[in-house]
């Protein structure tokens, strides 16, 4: 067969280019056209140069998303599975990622971490330098957030600079980068704010205010983006069984019976491979009533 020979020469002639294929752009190398897609022919010295040309562009047009909050929970949900649909993930969070699979895609060569505050311009500029390094960024997911809750009253001025910080500011600081880039190049900003976005609850007064804020500003930035070649997209989950609730300051929440965050991150994604004439511009992700 066609393919079958010309497998065969690549192997025997062009130096492990189908190796370089896989590892470069997997989602390339598996589909079933990728014999027939290049135009090889056997002992035709003149397609070496062809394939080196080949081979760098695919290495310079691998797609790559930016994930804040990768180190756990649905950002680290999100960037595993965006790499398993053949991006470079750029992931961004304080703590660096300790999870057997982050560390996996990561000596595959398609998972790079930067370590910082998201509302942190340093960490933010860090963040879009690797991105642009590493191939063509088309995607930047807002997944970071600060659990910050307790009784009205008993803020300090520190809690809600936190809560504002990781959950507001960060959000408006990355999407604004993503914006400058992409209203030129294409490109969706995914923000990943909270259903506290859309209904207000005792013990959590700053934490819904920070979400309410993040919603407003991805509600308006959308409608800048009107026209252009950028899709903002606002996710609003429930409640998750995730290590946030945990670590979040003040929580009264046990999150066993919540969602787990690999169907939710599936759920998203689903939602951002859509393209066509229309696009989902909101996604609220409910648990099943128990």
């Amino acid at each position: 067969m066609p393919g079958e020979r010309l497998r065969a020469c690549r192997s025997a002639n062009y130096n492990g280019f189908d190796s370089l294929v896989e590892t470069l752009r997997p989602d390339i190398f598996n589909s079933p056209f990728y014999h027939l897609d290049f135009g090889l022919c056997c002992g035709d010295s003149r397609n070496t140069q062809q394939d080196r040309n080949i081979a760098v562009s695919l290495s310079m047009q691998r797609q790559v998303a930016i994930i804040t909050g990768a180190a756990a929970g649905l950002g680290l949900e999100l960037a595993i599975r965006t790499c398993q649909r053949g991006f470079t993930v750029v992931g961004v969070s304080r703590r660096i990622p300790d999870e057997p699979r982050w560390e996996k895609l990561r000596a595959q060569g398609c998972a790079e971490h930067v370590s910082g505050d998201v509302a942190d311009v340093r960490s933010v500029e860090a963040a879009f330098e690797t991105a642009t390094n590493r191939g063509e960024l088309t995607a930047v997911f807002n997944c970071a957030g600060a659990g910050v809750f307790g009784p009205a009253g008993s803020y300090t001025r520190d809690d809600i600079d936190e809560a504002l910080r990781g959950n507001l500011i960060g959000t408006i600081i990355f999407s604004d980068y993503a914006f400058r880039k992409f209203r030129t190049t294409g490109g969706v900003i995914v923000n990943v704010i909270s259903t506290a976005a859309h209904i207000g609850r005792p013990n959590e007064t700053v934490y819904c205010a920070s979400k309410w804020g993040a919603r407003g500003y991805t509600e308006a930035l959308r409608a800048e983006a009107k026209g252009s070649s950028v899709r903002v997209i606002a996710i609003y989950p429930g409640g998750m069984n995730t290590r946030f609730w945990v670590e979040a300051r003040g929580s009264r929440t046990n999150p066993q019976n919540f969602m787990e965050p690999g169907d939710v991150a599936a759920y998203i994604l689903s939602v951002v491979d859509l393209r066509g004439i229309a696009y989902t511009s909101d996604l609220v992700i409910n648990r099943m009533a128990t």
